[in-house]
């Protein structure tokens, strides 16, 4: 009942403020914990290949490829006796439930139910359920925000990791709010220049959790040169982690459309990602935040392009989509910033003279790359065939396998890409009624492209 519930939520209350005062016992593991056990189940395994929806009944074939039972069967019933991963023609296609992946899929559904119920009970209590609650939760903002002021260098670390606590998932909102009420917004921006590493990690981890809320962002990014030290760390952050952390923050402040502008027009900020994405002492998680913040600023801002373009952008992506030493993501992700460069002549012309149309047209006909991957490919073809003009779809139409990977991707259109891929194969078919006509209206020669 009511009664109940503003006596629990007072005494969470009580129980954080000892926490921070009292006790101030902090363990700095409990979200990485927390995170582990997050980052062990990728939910794209869960799905199937053709459909790309989470498998209901699992089944493997004997390439040892899972798919959804309905899917394969409709697979079968069309005439076909390959694998749709592998290509491999089948000896036999006898179906085998694959029962360790369904009670994967059992978990991950239960999971999901707990975590929705969770999230609404979360979501009540945004607004805390009892006026000890709101006095406590002040309370702690007030303390902590203290601690960063006054506090020796150990009792700033314990209060950043508090923060981060505090602030970690958007169900934490209230904190967040109280916190950037409390003023450590301030007090955070300046322990960015920290001399020492763990204050400067956790200080910029503090600020990344803040920037996701809207009055995170408008309180760092109106700081006095709030977004300039955040690029500082990102160039030159004393531990990877905090430059890491520091290409997350980019992402989240690209979202507002001055913020966009004014961090693509810091000098460095550009290259520090792109210094991320190419660096070898960086993994794919580092080089995916890096690539999503680099992909925001060229969306929410259009004068970014030129930027990414004179900062090397094309060859560096170009590079990572042809490596062997990068997972699909980074390269999904890689495509999808080349896609959106293609957008404007430049860009395209970028892409072109260093080989990414035959680049893309590979990955597009690759079995080894997601649904995701293909998607972005076909989007990048259609940009450069929309600003390439004849030469561009001529020199894709030339090739065989082209309308094989297109149809492909059109058939599994539940990923996204149906639509322009439907688009690309108008075009080419368009090119070839033209070829053999007399007239190519709209098309002018002196747009002529060495497209391969």
């Amino acid at each position: 009942n009511t009664n109940e519930i503003e006596l629990l939520s007072s005494l969470v209350g009580f129980i954080c403020y000892c926490r921070c005062v009292v006790l101030q016992g902090i363990d700095e593991d409990e979200d990485k914990k927390e995170d582990l056990i997050i980052r062990g189940l990728n939910v794209d395994d869960l799905r199937c290949p053709i459909s790309l929806e989470i498998m209901n009944d699992p089944v493997v074939l004997e390439t040892g490829h899972t798919y959804d039972r309905s899917s394969i069967e409709k697979w079968f019933s069309a005439g076909n006796i390959t694998c749709p991963t592998t290509g491999k023609n089948l000896e036999s296609t006898v179906l085998v439930g694959n029962v360790s992946v369904k009670q994967l899929i059992q978990s991950y559904f239960k999971q999901e139910s707990d975590d929705n119920k969770s999230q609404k009970k979360k979501k009540k209590t945004s607004v805390p359920e009892s006026l000890a609650a709101e006095e406590a939760g002040k309370l702690i903002a007030n303390f902590l925000a203290g601690e960063l002021i006054n506090g020796d260098a150990k009792e700033m670390v314990k209060a950043l990791v508090e923060i981060r606590i505090l602030t970690r998932t958007s169900s934490f909102s209230f904190n967040r709010c109280r916190l950037v009420e409390a003023g450590v917004v301030e007090s955070l921006m300046k322990l960015l220049r920290s001399g020492d590493p763990t204050i400067q990690e956790n200080a910029m981890a503090a600020v990344l959790n803040l920037s996701k809320d809207i009055s995170g962002k408008v309180r760092i990014g109106g700081s006095g040169g709030g977004l300039e030290m955040i690029v500082e760390v990102l160039n030159e952050g004393v531990r990877r982690e905090s430059r890491q952390h520091a290409a997350a923050a980019i992402f989240y402040l690209s979202s507002h459309g001055d913020y966009s502008r004014s961090i693509g027009e810091i000098p460095d900020s550009i290259p520090g990602l792109l210094r991320i994405v190419k660096g070898y002492d960086y993994g794919d998680s580092a080089k995916r935040n890096a690539l999503i913040a680099i992909r925001s600023l060229l969306i929410q801002h259009s004068d970014n392009h030129w930027r990414v373009l004179a900062a090397g952008a094309v060859s560096v992506l170009l590079d990572l989509v042809r490596s062997g030493e990068v997972g699909d993501g980074v390269k999904a992700d890689s495509i999808a910033v080349l896609a959106k460069m293609a957008e404007y002549p430049d860009g395209m012309i970028s892409v072109l003279r260093r080989g990414g149309l035959k680049l893309a047209v590979k990955v597009l006909g690759s079995s080894e790359v997601s649904p995701t991957t293909k998607q972005h490919c076909v989007v990048l073809l259609l940009n450069m065939c929309v600003n390439g003009g004849s030469d561009v779809v001529g020199a894709l139409a030339k090739d065989s396998s082209i309308m094989g990977s297109l149809y492909t991707v059109l058939s599994n259109g539940e990923c996204g890409g149906g639509k322009k891929a439907s688009s690309l194969i108008k075009m080419i078919h368009e090119f070839h009624e033209r070829k053999t006509g007399t007239v190519e209206p709209g098309l002018g020669r002196e747009r002529f492209l060495h497209a391969w």
